[in-house]
């Protein structure tokens, strides 16, 4: 199992390094600035508020972020 898993961490790394050489700079840091910038205010309440900006006098139906989550 150790090899089989060694394999995939290398492979895995090998892939990396091939997105992040077409990248401004590495997938690891757009990565860890995207979960700290989501750990300030969450994907959901970003919605939340670019639809309040778009309602008339900012009002929304509770909980309702205009996505289809079907």
């Amino acid at each position: 199992m150790l090899p089989r898993l060694r394999t995939c961490c290398q492979v895995t790394a090998g892939a990396v390094a091939s997105l992040d050489s077409q990248l401004p700079y590495p997938l690891s840091q757009v990565l860890a600035e995207a979960i700290e910038a989501l750990d300030g205010q969450s994907f959901g309440a970003r919605i939340r508020t670019a639809r309040a900006a778009q309602e008339p006098y900012g009002q929304q139906a509770q909980g309702d972020t205009g996505l289809d989550e079907s």
